[in-house]
């Protein structure tokens, strides 16, 4: 069932973390570690606390939630400030602040999602390009937290935008999204065929 699914899950993403930890800790001890870096380490353990947040935020352990989530942006954000190029840095705090975001939403702290979705959406846009699906993903959310704020004009115009962005003609029905997934990474509903030319 879905309560034992979730438990097994954050089994496993917290033995995922411990694991690298104790490599890391096995890394010092070694006099040429050229495999792995202590940084890249962290990165990975930080990128396993945003899904593990996400998971925990599914069981409905908020502050739990929120303390990995918290970590990890930290981690994340040292990273990508250390090497401001780095796409894969950049693509891994884009989704820490992507589902930061939802969270804030979830929590009706919309202003707080404004924030963490437009800085996702700066990195994605940025490193990935304006069409890139992770691009349109955190659009998409940033329509789903209009509507969250009754917004119906914005909503419209981000739909009609992330259409646009997908190649759809401008007379394509906006309404034709659904509302993301619970760890907010999910992008429109597509229609099974898109258009010729696209």
């Amino acid at each position: 069932d879905r309560t034992m699914l979730l438990d097994q899950s954050v089994n496993c993403l917290r033995e995922a973390i411990q694991r690298r930890e104790l490599s890391k800790a096995k890394l010092k001890h070694k006099e040429n570690p050229q495999q792995l870096d202590e940084d890249a380490i962290d990165r990975a353990s930080a990128s396993t606390r945003v899904v593990l947040a996400s998971v925990l935020r599914a069981q409905n352990k908020i502050d739990q939630a929120r303390n990995e989530l918290s970590v990890a942006t930290e981690i994340l954000q040292q990273a990508f400030h250390d090497d401001p190029t780095s796409p894969a840095r950049a693509s891994a705090l884009a989704t820490a602040l992507n589902n930061a975001g939802f969270f804030a939403k979830q929590d009706s702290d919309f202003t707080t999602a404004a924030t963490y979705y437009s800085r996702a959406l700066e990195l994605r846009h940025g490193f990935l390009g304006p069409d890139h699906p992770q691009t349109i993903a955190t659009i998409h959310n940033q329509a789903e937290l209009a509507d969250a704020r009754g917004d119906s004009d914005e909503v419209g115009r981000i739909r009609a935008d992330i259409l646009k962005r997908l190649g759809f003609e401008a007379d394509t029905d906006p309404d034709m999204f659904h509302h993301p997934s619970p760890i907010g990474t999910s992008g429109p509903s597509i229609p099974p065929q898109r258009p010729h030319g696209s």
